[in-house]
C-alpha cells in the first residue's frame, strides 16, 4: 500500500479544480478505474471526488509533480469523530462512530458480525436534530470491536445533512491549520 498522497489541511489536494455540481473545493483526485481514465492521465486528465457532494467528475491536473504523488486508494477524506449510533437489519446494535467520510464509517460495537451483512444506521451528529440516516449500508470490514460499513443508499435529504456536517468539519480543519 503506497502512502497518502500530499493535501492540504482540509483534505483537498492544492491546485484541484472546484466541483462542477456543487462548486466547493473539497475535492481530491482519486485513482483511475480503467483503461480510457489511465489513458486521460497521460493527458493530465484525472477523475476527482467531491468530498461534499459525492460528485465524481473530470479535470484538469494542474502544478508541478502532480503525477509522480502517490495516489490514495480512499475516495473520500475521513474524520476522527465519536458520534452515538444505531444499526438495524441483518443485525441490530449500537455503537459510537469513531470514523466518518461521506462514504462509511467506522463503528466501535460490541455486536458481533461478519463482513457482508447489510444495515441501515442512524448517527447522531447533533443533540438537536433528528440523527442522520442512512437506508443501506454494507459491512466491509470487521476487526476488533470496530466495523467498517460503506454507505450504499441514503434518501437526499440525508445526504445533504451529512454533507452539511462534513463541510463543517472539513472547515474547521481548515480553519485550525491556517490553509485557505
Amino acid at each position: 500500500m503506497s502512502p497518502p498522497r500530499q493535501t492540504d489541511a482540509s483534505g483537498s489536494a492544492q491546485g484541484n479544480p472546484a466541483c462542477p455540481k456543487c462548486k466547493r473545493d473539497f475535492v481530491l483526485r482519486v485513482v483511475p478505474e480503467g483503461f480510457l481514465e489511465r489513458v486521460g492521465g497521460l493527458l493530465s486528465i484525472s477523475p476527482f471526488r467531491c468530498q461534499l457532494c459525492t460528485n465524481r467528475f473530470y479535470g484538469f491536473r494542474s502544478g508541478a509533480g502532480v503525477a509522480k504523488q502517490p495516489m490514495d486508494r480512499r475516495q473520500y477524506v475521513r474524520f476522527a469523530v465519536r458520534l452515538p449510533a444505531t444499526f438495524s437489519g441483518e443485525a441490530r446494535g449500537e455503537g459510537t462512530v469513531v470514523v466518518l467520510s461521506m462514504g462509511g464509517c467506522a463503528i466501535e460495537t460490541d455486536v458481533r458480525m461478519p463482513a457482508g451483512k447489510v444495515l441501515q444506521v442512524r448517527i447522531t451528529i447533533s443533540d438537536q436534530e433528528a440523527p442522520v440516516g442512512i437506508e443501506a449500508g454494507v459491512v466491509r470490514s470487521v476487526r476488533s470491536g470496530i466495523i467498517g460499513v460503506e454507505f450504499l443508499r441514503l434518501v437526499q435529504y440525508e445526504k445533504d445533512r451529512l454533507s452539511r456536517y462534513i463541510a463543517g468539519l472539513l472547515l474547521a480543519r481548515k480553519n485550525v491549520t491556517g490553509t485557505k
